[in-house]
């Protein structure tokens, strides 16, 4: 397989344990739920910029979405749906009639 016998027993010894990106994301999700529970109605913007001021951990806001986006975490501020345009509504009688 053209594999040095070093480098493979080092991927097979760390095969089963999760990176240094991948437990930051695990605690950054963590961290994003807590706030949430407090503030539901916050967006991922508001929630990364109340985490970063309660704690020293650098994250970017796009990290913050992804993760929020994972596990469910949306704003309970704004539900607008898409409407069908209706009649249109006449107020006024037409009394120039393009004269």
């Amino acid at each position: 397989m053209d594999v040095n016998r070093s480098g493979y027993y080092k991927w097979l010894s760390r095969k089963g344990a999760l990176t240094c990106y991948e437990q930051n994301r695990i605690t950054l999700t963590e961290k994003l739920q807590k706030e949430h529970e407090k503030h539901k109605v916050m967006g991922y913007h508001a929630l990364a910029r109340n985490v970063r001021k309660t704690s020293n951990f650098a994250f970017s806001d796009n990290l913050a979405h992804k993760c929020c986006k994972a596990t469910g975490i949306r704003s309970s501020a704004r539900k607008r749906r898409y409407q069908k345009p209706g009649d249109e509504s006449l107020k006024y009688e037409n009394l120039v009639q393009g004269h």
